[in-house]
């Protein structure tokens, strides 16, 4: 079992050499890659000003926010730099890997860092591995619960995958091959 926290900042601009500062932070706790439903969202005061670029594209203004302690960066994972390692070349901005991984933006009408850190939440799943939702060695009673769960958090229900005759045959078929297999395993 892993516990994971995600979180998404909009800032004062983009640059930290130029002093940009984090304004907004949201963060979603995941339980073995599924939202579980808690989440963190906050507004930092920078201590500067916000340029009105930032504004038009965040809509956070400088009264809207109140002061906060700097945040630690030591347990920090860069999903862009993950995304940059696996799509060298393309674009990865949230939007293009949300279309990548076929994630529905139709709620995203404009940056908000608790939304996009629910985006980010599905895009970190994928690029981390991915999940097939539904696909799981536990009994059905057991693995209907975190889908439940999924689902009411993410807005969709999963696909639940069923194997034919044919593919649990076929699969059969290779796991007799392998020496040693742990699916035989007592």
């Amino acid at each position: 079992m892993t516990r994971s926290v995600l979180f998404d900042t909009e800032t004062t601009g983009l640059d930290p050499a130029q002093g940009h500062r984090v304004i907004e932070i949201a963060a979603l706790e995941l339980d073995n890659d599924l939202p579980t439903g808690r989440h963190f969202h906050a507004l930092v005061q920078p201590d500067r000003d916000i340029p009105e670029d930032a504004i038009r594209i965040h809509g956070i203004t400088p009264q809207k926010l109140a002061g906060r302690p700097p945040l630690d960066r030591a347990r920090m994972v860069d999903t862009l730099a993950l995304a940059k390692a696996r799509f060298s070349g393309m674009p990865n901005s949230l939007d293009a890997l949300s279309r990548r991984f076929g994630i529905d933006l139709s709620e995203r009408t404009s940056h908000n860092a608790l939304l996009d850190c629910k985006l980010l939440a599905e895009v970190y799943i994928e690029l981390t591995g991915g999940r097939q939702r539904g696909l799981s060695l536990a009994s059905d009673a057991q693995a209907a619960l975190p889908v439940a769960a999924y689902a009411a958090i993410v807005g969709r229900t999963p696909r639940l995958v069923v194997p034919t005759a044919a593919e649990l045959a076929a699969h059969a078929a290779f796991v007799a091959r392998l020496k040693d297999p742990v699916w035989l395993a007592a």
